[in-house]
């Protein structure tokens, strides 16, 4: 194995030299201004596998004696000239060709190469017909050859457009199948709005309301310290005190004081209301209550975890700690004092 990529190797690759070191499997000489042609025993060393030669002046043609054990030929961005050779078809294990961009001329041999996937002969002097072997390749592996024609590129001259395919008639046998799986299918779908509704129903019937306005006197998760326990606070009691605080956060705070602390209406957004919170100990921060989200407790910690990632960075507030409960879900962010974009993002 050679591998000299972009070292500044100049001049014409030396002859009777490499080919001796007839055990190469690999030869990597790309992105070197290496000229002239590529030397023949070079080309046919027995056991190479992989040979590029990409972004160098190499000129002349290419080589006819290239190893039959190729799996990979790069010699794009070069100057070769006159035909590709036929010889590649000898080269039956070939995956991978890249020609493009030299000045490579006349007609695309019909290659049968059963391993090849990918193919580049774009941006050369080519002309004729595409061979069927190679159409299943796209288009822009053909492209910059003016004088190329056939699928997958235009059609060539005097060649009458493929016939559209024949509509295959219906199989009489599947319609009753298809007939009722479009009706249970429908079923199923009634089934399921209709659960939908009841369910929305019964949400909205015994969801609690908040006082609106710029300050709320019984907010459900963030209440005042001498006012009684809000509304939500049974369905909160099963699980109390389990605020999980992520590990830079500083405070020092659970559900409790939480629950107990002044509340002050920041905004509402689409998944509920935001509130400044006072804590008892001075402490201010920031309650997120995600009222329409419906979320498994593993997907909502999961996502709680991303979201902490992301706080990491110095324009984002981070996630300090969150609530989860089938009734509430509470995010808990530091509080940032009022001021302009520019100067909280910059100081």
């Amino acid at each position: 194995m050679l591998r000299l990529p972009a070292v500044g190797l100049f001049g014409p690759m030396p002859s009777n030299i490499l080919g001796k070191l007839d055990a190469f499997e690999v030869l990597s000489l790309r992105s070197n201004r290496l000229t002239a042609g590529l030397p023949t025993d070079v080309a046919s060393i027995p056991y190479m596998h992989s040979l590029y030669l990409q972004r160098n002046n190499l000129s002349c043609t290419i080589p006819t004696s290239l190893a039959s054990k190729l799996a990979f030929l790069d010699l794009s961005y070069n100057s070769f000239v006159r035909e590709i050779p036929l010889k590649v078809q000898n080269m039956t294990g070939l995956t991978r060709l890249s020609l493009q961009n030299n000045s490579l001329s006349g007609p695309i041999p019909d290659l049968h190469l059963p391993k090849l996937r990918y193919l580049n002969l774009s941006y050369n002097n080519l002309s004729g017909p595409i061979p069927a072997a190679l159409q299943k390749f796209p288009a822009n592996s053909f492209l910059g050859n003016a004088f190329l024609c056939g699928i997958p590129l235009e059609p060539c001259p005097g060649t009458a457009p493929p016939p559209p395919n024949a509509p295959i008639p219906p199989d009489k046998g599947q319609k009753p199948l298809k007939i009722a799986m479009v009706a249970v299918g429908t079923v199923i779908f009634l089934i399921i709005m209709l659960i939908l509704v009841v369910w929305i129903y019964k949400r909205k019937r015994y969801k609690p309301e908040y006082n609106s306005g710029d300050h709320v006197q019984e907010p459900e998760a963030v209440g005042r310290a001498n006012k009684s326990k809000p509304e939500y606070s049974d369905g909160i009691e099963a699980e109390r005190n389990k605020l999980v605080l992520f590990e830079a956060c500083s405070y020092d705070f659970d559900l409790d004081d939480l629950v107990r602390a002044s509340g002050e209406v920041l905004g509402k957004g689409s998944y509920g209301p935001t509130y400044k919170a006072g804590l008892e100990d001075g402490t201010t921060v920031v309650v997120k209550r995600l009222k329409e989200v419906v979320v498994g407790k593993n997907v909502f910690e999961q996502q709680m975890e991303i979201i902490d990632r992301l706080g990491q960075h110095q324009g984002v507030v981070p996630l300090r700690a969150f609530y989860y409960s089938k009734e509430e879900k509470l995010l808990v962010y530091d509080y940032i004092t009022p001021g302009s974009l520019s100067s909280t993002l910059h100081g």
